[in-house]
């Protein structure tokens, strides 16, 4: 996980400029660009809709795949301590849950 973590910056760039191609991403090893330009497809997914919850935990997401199928995702943020556990208090923090549907629609 330690050569992911120097790698955030890289994927940033791929994530805000889904059209971006391998020769735009900055600092990549030299031998990163060949093999990326013939296994890498850029981001051919779409966010189709979102929706937030009055509260702003809840995120409803319309992904539309490459082959104009879609599938709902939702991110759900909540915070694992609070609450109780078997009469004390309960582990964790802040943390995110994305659940994905496993049937595709037709947009």
């Amino acid at each position: 996980m330690k050569e992911m973590d120097g790698r955030r910056d890289e994927f940033k760039v791929l994530l805000a400029n889904q059209d971006a191609e391998p020769h735009e991403v900055p600092d990549l090893p030299k031998a990163a660009y060949p093999l990326l330009e013939s296994h890498f497809k850029s981001t051919t997914s779409k966010l189709k809709s979102e929706h937030f919850s009055s509260d702003g935990t809840t995120i409803k997401l319309l992904i539309e795949l490459q082959n104009g199928q879609a599938v709902e995702s939702v991110i759900m943020r909540h915070d694992a301590s609070a609450g109780k556990y078997a009469g004390g208090p309960r582990q964790g923090g802040p943390r995110a849950t994305l659940c994905v549907s496993s049937q595709a629609l037709w947009v």
